[in-house]
């Protein structure tokens, strides 16, 4: 079932609202990009450095950018109740996926990791 919108001229659906701005465009462009320039930055970071200071490098410098757009957009805190789950995912879902994707790519071409 879809969900349906309300506007000034009435209901309409998803699908009439399907146009992408250019600088949607943009920023989904660098997302792709950028996304798909990160097998083979891992492999040849692997080469001379341990999986796990790849991830955290990784994981430094996005988390650097994330503090910024928090301070700059003034961004709530979590909920203190919200904190377990959100440490759990983090670690099951950042930590442990990266340094085992860090460690594939050891033996594994960028390619094949990427699928």
């Amino acid at each position: 079932m879809r969900a349906q919108f309300r506007t000034a001229a009435g209901l309409s659906s998803p699908m009439t609202q399907s146009r992408l701005d250019g600088r949607a465009l943009l920023v989904l462009c660098f997302v792709i990009l950028t996304w798909a320039s990160a097998f083979a930055a891992i492999r040849v970071a692997v080469a001379d450095y341990a999986p796990g200071q790849v991830a955290l490098l990784r994981y430094l410098v996005s988390s650097a950018v994330v503090a910024v757009y928090m301070l700059a957009t003034r961004q709530p805190l979590p909920r203190r109740q919200d904190m377990p789950k959100i440490i759990l995912a983090g670690f099951f879902g950042f930590t442990v996926y990266n340094v085992a994707l860090n460690y594939g790519e050891i033996t594994v071409a960028a390619g094949a990791a990427s699928l």
